[in-house]
């Protein structure tokens, strides 16, 4: 099958792609992150979009998001939570990485963890479902207005709705690769993990 193979287009191009946002990723922001960090981000920034995007399909009934919806965007934000401390402990080990906690000085550790374990997650889940679930409710405003004006709002309203769907899944594809650079810490190491 051409399209699953390594040798089919679709894969040359996710490979061109996740290529790109590396040398970006290293040349225009300095950031070091792991193998397969950036393939992964690539994946998550398109299935953030598809999710996003799913309202703006022509049907009968709207059709909400799925990243309207905390079932999918708690547990996509502690997938990413959980990677990023995976890959800091592979670089760095598990005393060093966690060490970090202490620095600059121990009794700010509390406040370490739940930036790292609390803060960071819910943030990053609820700004992508925040934005997204007010997209949910300005369809559903608009769909009040009468049909032989529905057209207009509703046509403009959906192309901004693209635009903020590409820009929120940006947005959380940037913060883990910021997340994954922070973990793995700058040593030359970081890019070969």
């Amino acid at each position: 099958n051409a399209t699953c193979s390594p040798d089919g287009r679709p894969w040359v191009a996710f490979e061109a792609l996740t290529a790109w946002v590396q040398n970006q990723t290293q040349e225009g922001m300095g950031m070091r992150t792991p193998r397969g960090v950036v393939g992964f981000c690539v994946t998550v920034f398109a299935f953030i979009l598809t999710c996003n995007w799913l309202a703006a399909l022509p049907s009968e009934h709207w059709i909400p998001p799925p990243t309207a919806d905390v079932n999918l965007v708690y547990p996509l934000a502690l997938l990413v939570i959980v990677w990023v401390n995976v890959a800091g402990i592979r670089a760095k080990g598990a005393k060093a990485y966690f060490g970090h906690f202490t620095q600059p000085y121990a009794f700010l550790a509390p406040i370490e963890f739940i930036t790292q374990y609390l803060s960071r997650p819910a943030s990053l889940a609820l700004r992508l479902f925040g934005n997204i679930f007010a997209g949910g409710i300005m369809v559903s405003v608009i769909a009040l207005l009468p049909a032989y004006i529905l057209w207009a709002p509703n046509a403009v309203w959906k192309l901004f709705d693209m635009f903020i769907g590409v820009i929120q899944a940006l947005i959380f594809t940037l913060l883990t690769l910021i997340y994954f650079s922070e973990a793995v810490g700058s040593e030359d190491e970081a890019a070969h993990h």
